[in-house]
């Protein structure tokens, strides 16, 4: 067979949304469908740099889950996995909900099921949610795959394959695009691309996969990371995977006579490392363990491998196998393979007409003591090196043969050659040969947002060194990503979606725009790579914080970090048995605020159980200023979650959960600071959700969220999502004792079934409203713009005697009141009367649902009390005694009944299908960045009688602020690697949805400066506060000016 030419490879899947055939899904172990034996498989070479992500959630694809039962047309009635992939349509998408999906026989995919090349057939994770298919349990036999894809234009993202009885997947279709895919603990190869029945694969692309400690324990010698062998097509190509501790091994191209040469395999931005034994110590002899085997039996196939590294397998890093015809190998590191006395490079047979070898690097460590370490976690004793083996033409490499020995330009390679320049190679001509240990989570440690490989310079030649000039495998953030082209959606947005996860997707566009654009809010857009500087810590360090693999612990990490820097908390749970104070002289500065967030997407917990139930025992305290909390969780604090003292500080993404008061509340710590002026102010809260707080003595303390008794102005809530808390959601209460606090603002945020934790936790004695907005008579001008309200114990919204309350728009109360609250109660409110605008209240027709809520929290709920307003009312519908609209601005009295009667049903609105209890509201309700999208939840319908009223709009399009990021310095890494995070999801971006508006804006104030920081030792002081100048914030470029200076404006 003539050498051939695969470039790389087109996955035609610009798709759009088209009719295929019915899909034939089985999973008992007798299926049997017909597939024709001429199965035309069209030679369309694949362009891997035009794969790109995930499509937006559309109409017409199916939500399945582990339990599912229900039609699947929804996240909130899912049907089961089987169900789902035997409907879905071409060009559509089946959502997986998070969790562990159990099967006991194969998956099957069966060939007349395909896709279309211009709309495949997708199966990816809802939301980014951890989703695993676990074949456990199936019996171990050569039949009992996981996942069997014999059919066409597929798309898998993003989950695991885990415990089949043999592969985890046998990938038996053509064009098929399989990726971040993690392949795991299976009794045969992780991934096999080779027949089912009489296809051979063809032209499928594997991306950014992972496939580890499969292992056969019978013969421990088939199980590979991932294969394509004896009967697979042409046209197949691994791009950017990871194959490691596999018990045979990382890759294996075999073929046999028997079958006859298999197709071209292009191999290209890969490892191979440890394979021959699992993490768990599995593996014999007999197994091969080399990284790349690329061949069999003296049967020829022109295979291409570029830019790969081999590192620590127990054979060879690179071996031909007796596989004649081999293509090309260029810019190949091998890296102290061979553990039992095997070369990095073994590729010498491959005779006809030779390999071309092109920047390839061999190397071993300097007193091969990395490598001894190796050998003995293998469970092996010897040290000895072999020498390389090369047949064909070699051009600019290192190779070894009783020494290094250096070739420039190309020429003929034989077996046993000693041609070249002896050269002397050390660990120094390295930017990093210290592997990382057993046990990391490479997919973590060693992928870049985009899932590309970043091993963060390990085995990359030092820029410095004598020999950068030989290149060997460069993985860096600099290459071409592969991408896949989205499914094309259709123009007409469905009525219910979740947000996709594993990448930045298009969301559902409301069906009702209003006239004006939003008020824009600032956001922080955290930093997202490593800097020099910054400092690394994990649940149990105590290491010196420079790096990710030398970490030390959260107390002092809070210490040492400097202004500009970052805290990358990495995964796992962080226990702690008294407070996290970060005190008022520990600051970042306007310009430079430090930063602490979860590294690399990982899922990080703050586990306060370890304190006692008292006022004093918050979890984290942060008096300090200009501060930047991003993506972690606060748990089982004695009291609050987090008191937030401090200014000018951001809190993002964060998620506060079962403490023992409040989530997060906005207080001063320092009892001697009486002044609103040393009260903590400018701080803003952003897409942050808070649930399950409880204080259990008395049930009316834990609130959601509160900004109260002592805080000052221009605090900012926006995005949040407070829920299932035992007293409020929102809480701004004030008292005589201490007077006024600051005006808070809160915008496009959601509170519901405060009064009742999830699992059933609360009082007679609770509040349980929505948002509460003030107290005890004492004034404050507070603003809530565009949030809703939904079945809390009492009101929806409530001045609760506050008689300064400034304004609400854009605002939805429904089923409020479960023990008969009005959904609004804004009444006293009398100093001078509060502006209502855009205001809608409903309770279900027949209030079936309303009662549903109420039972389901021990209460009737089957009355409903009248609305309440003082001040101005204009464009709105409320109910007393019967449903009533107001058009044009009216002063708004206690108990009026102005307007004119309407009769509202619930087909007015997009949908009233409230979240279960338990769901993750965060996976169902955010936007990729966070911001709320509640997939027409009780947002009005574009055609309806309610249309122009408007009410809360939170379906996807309303603008999603952005403040600028912490700045990174520009000083170069050292040579010990980081590696870089991602963004929580993780995965290729699409495109960001068109901007459309949403609420109406309030009036914007005269801009003034911005706050100055503070000093470390003296008192601080703060300005009044009246409104934030938003607008005035961003500067053309869409960045925040002035870094965190222009968080609030000041007058």
């Amino acid at each position: 067979m003539g050498k051939k030419k695969i470039l790389s490879m087109l996955l035609a899947s610009a798709m759009t949304l088209s009719t295929a055939p019915a899909m034939t899904v089985q999973t008992s172990a007798d299926m049997d469908v017909n597939v024709s034996s001429d199965k035309e498989v069209k030679g369309t070479e694949i362009d891997t740099t035009q794969v790109q992500g995930v499509p937006a959630p559309q109409s017409g694809d199916i939500y399945a889950s582990p339990n599912g039962k229900g039609s699947g047309a929804s996240a909130s009635d899912p049907t089961s996995v089987v169900n789902a992939l035997k409907n879905v349509k071409a060009g559509h998408t089946v959502w997986l909900a998070a969790g562990t999906y159990k099967f006991s026989s194969s998956l099957k995919i069966e060939s007349g099921s395909s896709g279309t090349a211009s709309a495949s057939k997708n199966v990816y994770p809802l939301n980014g949610g951890t989703v695993v298919f676990d074949f456990s349990g199936q019996s171990v036999g050569d039949s009992n795959r996981g996942v069997i894809l014999d059919s066409d234009y597929w798309h898998f993202y993003g989950f695991e394959i885990r415990n089949a009885g043999d592969n985890g997947m046998l990938l038996a279709g053509n064009h098929n695009v399989i990726e971040r895919m993690i392949f795991n603990d299976n009794e045969d190869t992780g991934l096999q691309v080779s027949k089912y029945k009489s296809n051979w694969p063809s032209y499928n692309l594997i991306k950014n996969c992972t496939s580890k400690n499969n292992c056969d324990k019978k013969t421990m010698e088939n199980a590979d990371g991932f294969a394509a062998k004896l009967t697979c097509g042409e046209g197949n190509v691994f791009d950017g995977c990871i194959s490691h501790n596999n018990s045979d091994d990382g890759w294996d191209l075999f073929a046999k006579p028997a079958t006859g040469p298999i197709g071209v395999v292009t191999i290209k931005n890969c490892v191979a490392f440890r394979n021959g034994r699992t993490e768990y110590g599995e593996g014999t002899q007999s197994c091969d363990g080399n990284g790349f085997k690329l061949g069999g039996s003296g049967v020829g196939s022109a295979h291409v491998v570029d830019n790969c590294l081999a590192f620590e397998n127990l054979h060879c890093g690179f071996t031909d196998n007796n596989n004649p015809k081999l293509e090309r190998m260029s810019n190949c590191t091998a890296y102290n393979n061979g553990l039992d006395a095997k070369p990095n490079f073994s590729v010498y047979r491959c005779t006809d007409d030779g390999c071309d070898f092109s920047n390839t690097i061999s190397f071993y460590d300097d007193g091969l003591s990395e490598r001894k370490m190796a050998t003995a976690s293998a469970g092996l004793t010897g040290s000895k090196i072999e020498n390389d083996k090369y047949v064909g033409t070699f051009r600019n490499g290192i190779y070894y043969n009783s020494g290094y020995l250096a070739v420039t330009e190309k020429i003929a390679a034989t077996n046993g050659m000693k041609k070249g320049n002896a050269v002397q190679l050390s660990n120094s001509d390295f930017i990093s040969v210290k592997a990382p240990a057993k046990g990391t989570d490479f997919d973590k440690a060693w992928r870049n947002d985009d899932g590309s490989v970043n091993v963060h310079g390990f085995m990359q030649v030092n820029p410095q060194s004598a020999f950068a000039g030989y290149e060997g495998a460069k993985f860096g953030t600099d290459s071409t990503q592969p991408t896949t082209a989205p499914t094309k959606t259709p123009t007409k947005a469905p009525t219910q979606k979740p947000t996709n996860a594993p990448t930045k997707t298009p969301t559902q566009k409301p069906t009702t725009a209003p006239t004006k654009a939003p008020t824009k809010a600032p956001t922080a857009a955290p930093t997202t790579k490593p800097a020099n500087g910054d400092v690394y810590v994990s649940p149990n360090g105590r290491g010196s914080g420079t790096s990710a693999y030398d970490p030390m612990s959260i107390a002092d990490a809070v210490e040492a970090v400097t202004p500009g820097h970052t805290i990358w908390l990495l995964e796992g749970t962080y226990s702690f048995d008294s407070s996290l104070v970060i005190g008022n002289t520990n600051n970042g500065t306007p310009s430079a605020p430090k930063t602490i967030r979860n590294y690399d997407g990982g899922r990080v917990v703050f586990d306060f159980s370890g304190e006692s139930y008292d006022p004093s025992s918050r979890g984290v305290v942060l008096d300090g200023d200009y501060w930047h909390f991003y993506g972690f969780e606060i748990t089982k604090a004695g009291d609050n979650g987090m008191l937030l003292s401090g200014n000018n500080n951001v809190i993002e993404r964060m998620v506060f959960n079962d403490n023992r008061d409040t989530g997060l509340q906005l207080s001063r710590y320092d009892t001697k600071a009486v002044s609103m002026d040393d009260w903590p102010a400018n701080n803003l809260v952003l897409n942050c959700t808070s649930l399950n707080n409880c204080d259990e003595k008395s049930m009316e303390n834990a609130d959601g969220f509160a900004a109260k008794l002592t805080c000052g102005e221009g605090n900012v809530f926006y995005g949040c999502i407070a829920h299932n808390n035992s007293d409020d959601g929102w809480d701004l209460y004030a008292k005589p004792a201490t007077g006024p606090i600051g005006a808070v603002k809160i915008q496009n945020c959601v509170a519901y079934r405060n009064g009742r934790t999830e699992d059933g936790r609360g009082g007679d004695s609770c509040d349980g409203n929505g948002f509460k907005l003030g107290g005890s008579g004492v004034g404050s001008p507070h603003t809530v713009d565009n949030c809703l309200a939904f079945e809390n114990i009492h009101c929806g919204f409530t001045d609760n005697n506050n008689p300064k309350l400034e304004s609400l728009s854009n605002c939805t109360a429904y089923n409020n009141g479960l023990d008969k609250k009005p959904n609004f109660s804004l009444y006293r409110c009398t100093d001078d009367g509060c502006d209502f605008k855009n205001i809608i209240s409903y309770y279900d027709e027949n209030l079936t649902l309303r009662q549903a809520a109420a039972q389901a929290v021990g209460l009737n709920g089957t009355s409903t009390d009248n609305d309440k307003f003082v001040g101005t009312f204009e464009n709105g519908v409320y109910l007393q005694e019967k449903w009533l609209a107001i058009k044009d601005k009216v002063k708004a009295e206690n108990s009026m009944k102005l307007g004119t009667q309407i009769n509202p049903t619930n087909s007015d609105f997009v949908s009233l299908a409230s979240p279960a209890n338990g769901v993750d509201i965060d996976q169902i309700w955010r936007n990729e960045d966070g911001s709320l999208n509640l997939h027409g939840f009780m947002q009005v319908k574009a055609n309806g009688q309610l249309a122009s009223y408007k009410g809360a709009q939170l379906s996807s399009d309303y603008v999603q602020p952005t403040v600028k990021p912490t700045k990174v310095p520009t000083a170069a890494p050292t040579a010990t690697p980081t590696a870089k995070p991602t963004k929580a999801p993780t995965a290729t971006p699409t495109p960001k949805p068109t901007k459309a508006p949403t609420a109406t804006p309030t009036a914007k104030p005269t801009k003034a400066p911005t706050a100055t920081p503070k000093p470390t030792t003296a008192p601080r002081k703060r300005k009044a506060y009246r409104d934030l100048d938003i607008d005035g914030m961003i500067s053309s470029g869409g960045r925040l000016k002035n870094g965190y200076a222009s968080i609030c404006t000041l007058v």
